[in-house]
């Protein structure tokens, strides 16, 4: 379920427990309740434009983010899989699944940008609930 960085400060999680948090929008700000959320969370899937923010929340541990990309140059992100960290990425009309320099899978993605931001964040979020690559690549 979506929840936003106010509404978790104000009401907290509203959950016993969250195994991914995910930060959609690639251009909204982190506020307190985001990195409240973050920290709870095992797991974190977010943008490449939020990467300083986020480990300002949970530390700088690659192994804990699945990041999601645009732009398979964005220097965040080479930073980020140069550390063996996993990421989503959009590349010439697909979505691929990274982790260091191996591309572990790809999913055929031809829609507007929108879409497109939609499908790296879903395929990011199943990854990280634990299916594999071949499994995300397929049932995208």
């Amino acid at each position: 379920f979506e929840i936003s960085g106010r509404d978790v400060l104000g009401r907290g999680l509203l959950a016993e427990w969250c195994d991914v948090a995910a930060l959609g929008d690639p251009g909204e700000p982190i506020d307190e309740g985001h990195r409240v959320a973050l920290r709870l969370s095992p797991s974190v899937v977010a943008w490449a434009t939020a990467l300083d923010a986020v480990k300002g929340a949970i530390g700088d541990d690659p192994a804990r983010l699945v990041l999601c990309a645009e732009d398979p140059n964005d220097a965040a992100l080479g930073e980020h899989l140069k550390r063996d960290g996993r990421a989503v990425v959009a590349d010439a009309g697909s979505v691929v699944m990274r982790a260091g320099e191996a591309e572990l899978g790809r999913a055929r993605c031809d829609a507007s940008p929108e879409r497109r931001r939609a499908a790296i964040l879903a395929v990011a979020i199943a990854w990280t609930l634990g299916k594999s690559p071949a499994e995300v690549a397929a049932a995208a």
